[in-house]
């Protein structure tokens, strides 16, 4: 009775504690070679869904031992060097799937259309699918960078060498966008050193209310025509300028259509784009931001060379800078010096500076603010030759 009462299930479902304590016992005294196996009986036993939840965790365990055994680097070097047969056959060529896709392909579908069908998963990881494409990473593909050293995002870099572009759109954590700006940089030097990585753009996710971002780079931006009170032009740029070698920081503008009179502010904000629309403690969002010299921590050139911001004693003029003058077709370019001054330039031509005293040490980003008119720009980082 007793064995048909308790002790026989006993024997037949131990509780997960006497399973954790045969787990110690299994470390303690088995080699490797025998913990393997039993690790390939288990997996075989389990469900779909719990062979799923062993191949992530395995995959993490891979990925931390990689990023934090530097003294075993040759080792995994040795391990890795040859791909999967599997992964290989996947990015092949000619794939049926792959011709379907080439015209939609985005990140979510790379991650979504495994729960549809495993050959989808497997199609849009061609390079083929991704030829032409300007490729947007958001935060959510970063995460993990920080512990394992890997992600979302890096994974899929050896597929994108046929992509245009990579770009990353704005993060709520700024540091996490600092470090995910400058490993993706390195990275796609190694997997795709074809492909342009741009240091940044306009932030489709923060700007004003009036303003087109039409193009997949979010490089050019208009301001629509029907805008029929000033403001609601505001743009921010994505990521934060990067040192030359001139030990300066600089972005440029191109003014491709400007009416006669029509104006616009030029400046730097020490502030990644989210932080302007909500606190970082309570997530609640500020009220809009109508235009560029309502922003937090920044230094903005007005159309009449006044020099605006938040920061005490800004309000600094210089009487050659004149945004009426200028026309379509120019290129102004904004530099931020190593001791802080700002310069502004058109199309080559230095034409005024202000003494702004800009920190060197923080990261600043760009602003424009086409707060009237209907003109249409196209941010052009540095060195990116806009192809």
């Amino acid at each position: 009775m007793a064995s048909k009462d308790g002790g026989g299930s006993a024997n037949n479902n131990p509780h997960p504690l006497q399973l954790h304590a045969q787990i110690d016992a299994l470390f303690r005294n088995s080699e490797w070679p025998d913990i393997l196996h039993f690790l390939q009986r288990g997996y075989e036993k389990c469900t779909f869904e719990g062979r799923a939840e062993i191949q992530l965790r395995l995959r993490r365990l891979l990925h931390e031992c990689v990023f934090t055994g530097s003294k075993n680097q040759a080792a995994w070097e040795e391990a890795l060097v040859r791909p999967l047969v599997a992964e290989a056959s996947a990015l092949r060529e000619g794939n049926t799937w792959s011709s379907v896709l080439t015209f939609a392909a985005t990140l979510e579908t790379q991650h979504l259309l495994a729960a549809v069908s495993h050959g989808f998963a497997l199609a849009v990881r061609a390079p083929v699918v991704w030829e032409g494409h300007d490729v947007s990473f958001q935060e959510k593909h970063f995460n993990g960078l920080n512990r394992r050293g890997w992600c979302r995002a890096l994974a899929l870099l050896p597929c994108l060498v046929r992509a245009r572009s990579l770009r990353l759109s704005s993060f709520r954590d700024s540091n996490l966008q600092l470090f995910a700006a400058s490993t993706l940089q390195r990275a796609s030097r190694e997997f795709c050193s074809q492909v342009v990585v741009l240091p940044y753009s306009f932030c489709k996710e923060h700007c004003g209310e009036h303003i087109d971002l039409p193009s997949p780079r979010h490089l050019g931006a208009q301001r629509r025509t029907d805008a029929r009170k000033k403001g609601g032009g505001l743009l921010l740029g994505t990521g934060p300028l990067q040192w030359d070698e001139e030990n300066s920081r600089s972005f440029a503008v191109r003014l491709e259509v400007l009416s006669p009179g029509e104006r616009l502010d030029i400046g730097v904000t020490a502030q990644a784009p989210f932080a302007h629309f909500a606190s970082e403690a309570t997530g609640r969002r500020r009220p809009q931001v109508a235009f560029a010299e309502d922003l937090l921590s920044s230094w903005v050139v007005e159309s009449s060379g006044l020099l605006v911001g938040s920061h005490a004693g800004l309000r600094i003029r210089d009487e050659r800078w004149n945004a009426r003058s200028l026309c379509a077709g120019d290129l102004v370019r904004l530099t931020v010096m190593m001791n802080g001054e700002l310069h502004l330039s058109v199309n080559g031509d230095s034409v005024a500076m202000w003494r702004a005293q800009i920190p060197c040490r923080i990261p600043i980003f760009p602003v424009v603010d086409l707060f009237e008119g209907a003109p249409q720009i196209r941010l052009e980082p540095l060195n990116f030759d806009g192809k």
